[in-house]
């Protein structure tokens, strides 16, 4: 359970550009004006509070909130006290996100608006993983911390298959928004046993419904933290409404049940986006030497229509869970076009599993 939407994100905005900026440790008189029109924004990042220490090496983006395609964002570090800076910066309005591996942060971003003076940003409160908690568990998926699972992968483009090789691993637990939620860290490497991508989603399970917490979910590392706030403002505003649990998977339910994960439309300013994603039990298969495995689809489909243009993509998921194992399988195809209808198969995907280790 990992990158599932991101892929579908990937395709409705044009992948941003980065311009660097560094973290600055010193504070800003950001009580003042902007010297010809170029003004400063500053904030920090604490840890558990306002008034906890200063977290470091945090990836800070900001991203100008633009109807044109292409806004390219501004990126930071934060420096020693937790603190960074950007400066010479134009007014308008932005967004900021904050991102580092084996942290949650509250709130995920901040809008602003810059004018005829400086800004100081809400302060980011980052939280870390616990090995205390408990976000529940299932036979068809036993999460407890410190479970691994080890995946052989092959992904097919345009006739040709790249192999690649992925660890899944419960770092432990995380509250958001009052509920605790797995930390699930997962880590791909090419052929050369390279890392080439490591991404964290949140999950629990309540009721036999595997939940996922949406922004986190959405905004995984397979496309970049920052895409999300650099996109016409029809499209973020339906991304905004994922930043809640999504009933992802339904267990203990009969063969051909259905059911919708989320769905949702916005409209404004001539630009319009929509997104479905919906859920099925299929029923039970052999996979390799796993008998009885419930075999589940889930498929994204979204469309936007800009002032920069018309863009659709469709992604499916095909998993197959064993009982006392977790997922064994899971087939992806990924297909993009102008509209849902007229989508062409880009790639598929196929993950098999190698090994795994339930403490």
């Amino acid at each position: 359970m990992k990158k599932l939407l991101a892929l579908l994100i990937f395709l409705v905005i044009a992948f941003v550009g980065c311009n660097s900026s560094t973290g600055d440790d010193d504070d800003n008189d950001n009580n003042g004006t902007g010297n010809d029109g170029k003004y400063t924004i500053s904030g920090s990042v604490k840890l558990n509070s306002a008034n906890g220490a200063g977290i470091s090496g945090v990836n800070v983006a900001l991203a100008p909130v633009s109807q044109s395609a292409n806004p390219t964002p501004f990126l930071a570090t934060t420096g020693s006290a937790g603190t960074f800076s950007f400066e010479n910066i134009s007014a308008g309005s932005y967004i900021v996100t904050v991102n580092k591996t084996d942290y949650s942060f509250t709130p995920e971003y901040v809008s602003i608006s810059v004018s005829d003076k400086n800004v100081v940003t809400q302060t980011f409160i980052g939280t870390t993983f616990s090995n205390s908690g408990n976000a529940g568990t299932h036979s068809l998926f036993p999460f407890k911390t410190g479970a691994t699972w080890t995946y052989s992968s092959v992904m097919s483009v345009s006739g040709f298959d790249i192999n690649e090789s992925e660890v899944d691993k419960v770092d432990g637990t995380m509250v958001k928004e009052g509920k605790t939620y797995w930390a699930l860290d997962s880590t791909r490497y090419d052929s050369d046993g390279e890392e080439s991508s490591n991404e964290i989603s949140y999950v629990r399970i309540e009721n036999n419904i595997l939940y996922t917490y949406g922004a986190d979910f959405l905004t995984a590392k397979a496309v970049a933290k920052v895409a999300k706030t650099a996109q016409a403002a029809a499209l973020f505003k339906a991304l905004e409404s994922l930043n809640s649990d999504l009933a992802m998977i339904k267990f203990n339910v009969s063969a051909g049940t259905t059911w919708d994960v989320f769905r949702d439309s916005a409209a404004t300013e001539g630009n319009s986006y929509s997104i479905v994603i919906t859920g099925k039990y299929v029923g039970t298969e052999t996979v390799g030497s796993y008998s009885n495995c419930a075999k589940y689809e889930l498929e994204y489909d979204s469309e936007s229509d800009t002032t920069y243009g018309k863009y659709a993509g469709k992604w499916s998921q095909t998993l197959w869970f064993s009982a006392n194992v977790g997922i064994v399988k899971t087939v992806e195809l990924f297909s993009s076009g102008e509209t849902l209808a007229t989508v062409t198969l880009l790639s598929t995907t196929t993950n098999m599993l190698e090994s795994y280790q339930i403490p």
